[in-house]
């Protein structure tokens, strides 16, 4: 497809040819001719860049693009991606961007460019803030934006050994665990999320990460053959009630073992081994039937028993979470969802938009309350003049834990974790959080 000679420049890095089909197999108007030449006009301003491990700089946006790819993202989408950098590190601008490839691309590509060098060249602290600022705003227009950004984000946390500085490994390290890690939580895009997390992980903990690395490669070669025959018992348990589902085992984040482990003030010597896997079923009542499979081969552990199905998390995640004493009493924990609701808890809102070929038309990542966060930032923070204000609300009003409570009438409030009672009056409504003289919680006044 390619007649300049930058297909085969690259070639030891990527295939544009190949990404172009791998995008032209879930888009079915994708133009590839507009795609090459957006191609072609980002690596012409980035010819000569390299990124700090030698690489060219054309292939940071690339990586950007396949994993926006893993979420089947939208032509504009991809395209922004490709020219997200331009106007921060080139000698081409927004216009030129607007004029070429049109006012939305170049909306997108704006939400994600960074402030001036220049102008904030004597504090890039508050440099950094306000360009955030700025993406939250753009992201509350267009949701888009930070599937973007993250997607960029992945990428730089995955050739971040190759910065020479500690101390500016370890800010993009924080930056990316406090801010968008939790943002990629809230959009429902675990695979994601868990990679960030990682990645964070690796860099800012490198000795624990390596000691439970090491713990949890450890554990899953030795109980391999125990894993493969409890997926082989489930299996045959599923088949013989007609039950179709997938049984696989699977690998559990690093980081989220390292923060249970922090959670119970224990050490990485402490854990216990422990498997995972997972079943996806073709619809709801196969799930609760699986359970019920299960329990019956394994013997359930008390109190490790979560029904996200019934009450979904507020990222919408759904799915049964239990705890077994599998083969030789070795714990195993065991997710159980259907196929809807794993592609749910993979791409998120991504998912919902993208993926969906159900979907009404005109219906968007507007309409997913899980893209109203950005909006709800802006609206809190918006009397804020402090930088440093802005940060800290921003990480306590947006991205700590989050709570379920429920009303007399049954409905399920998302609250802040260690929220009071009064909190919860005003969730309610204002008059009764105004008149609130008392509350009862287990039977105490």
């Amino acid at each position: 497809m390619m007649t300049d000679s930058s297909a085969t420049d690259y070639a030891k890095y990527f295939d544009i040819n190949a990404i172009i089909d791998e995008i032209g197999k879930y888009l079915q108007n994708f133009d590839s001719k507009k795609f090459l030449s957006v191609f072609e006009f980002a690596e012409k301003h980035h010819r000569g860049q390299a990124r700090k491990n030698g690489e060219p700089y054309i292939v940071h946006p690339i990586e950007t693009i396949k994993t926006l790819i893993k979420l089947h993202a939208d032509e504009d989408t991809l395209i922004a991606a490709l020219l997200h950098d331009v106007p921060e590190d080139t000698e081409g601008d927004l216009n030129q961007i607007k004029e070429l490839f049109g006012e939305k691309v170049a909306f997108l590509v704006d939400g994600i460019t960074k402030l001036s060098k220049v102008y904030y060249r004597h504090d890039m602290e508050e440099r950094q803030i306000e360009s955030l600022k700025k993406l939250l705003i753009h992201t509350a227009k267009d949701p888009r934006v930070i599937l973007i950004k993250l997607a960029d984000r992945l990428h730089n946390m995955q050739t971040l050994e190759f910065i020479s500085k500690p101390e500016k490994r370890e800010r993009i390290s924080k930056e990316t665990l406090e801010i968008y890690v939790p943002i990629a939580n809230l959009l429902g895009i675990q695979d994601l999320k868990a990679n960030l997390e990682d990645l964070c992980f690796k860099f800012l903990y490198p000795e624990d990460y390596e000691k439970l690395r090491e713990k949890v490669s450890s554990t899953m070669e030795r109980y391999k053959g125990v894993l493969d025959e409890m997926i082989k018992m489930i299996k045959q348990e599923l088949k013989k009630h007609e039950i179709r589902a997938k049984v696989y085992g699977r690998e559990k984040g690093l980081y989220s073992i390292y923060k249970k482990i922090k959670s119970e003030n224990k050490t990485i010597d402490d854990i216990h081994d422990r498997l995972a896997l997972r079943i996806i079923t073709k619809n709801k009542p196969d799930c609760y039937t699986a359970l019920g499979i299960t329990h019956d081969i394994f013997n359930p552990k008390p109190g490790k028993f979560k029904d996200y199905i019934a009450v979904p998390k507020i990222n919408g995640y759904q799915s049964i979470h239990t705890t077994v004493f599998g083969i030789n009493g070795i714990l195993t924990e065991i997710q159980i969802r259907t196929e809807k609701m794993h592609m749910d808890a993979e791409y998120g809102i991504a998912a919902h938009y993208f993926y969906d070929q159900t979907k009404v038309k005109g219906e968007n990542l507007f309409d997913d309350q899980r893209t109203s966060w950005a909006a709800k930032v802006l609206e809190t923070q918006g009397v804020q003049r402090n930088n440093d204000d802005f940060i800290s609300n921003l990480k306590i009003d947006l991205f700590q834990d989050r709570i379920f409570v429920f009303t007399p009438k049954g409905e399920t409030l998302d609250l802040p974790k260690n929220a009071t009672a009064i909190d919860f009056a005003y969730a309610i409504h204002s008059e009764l959080g105004n008149h609130a003289a008392k509350a009862e919680i287990n039977n105490e006044i």
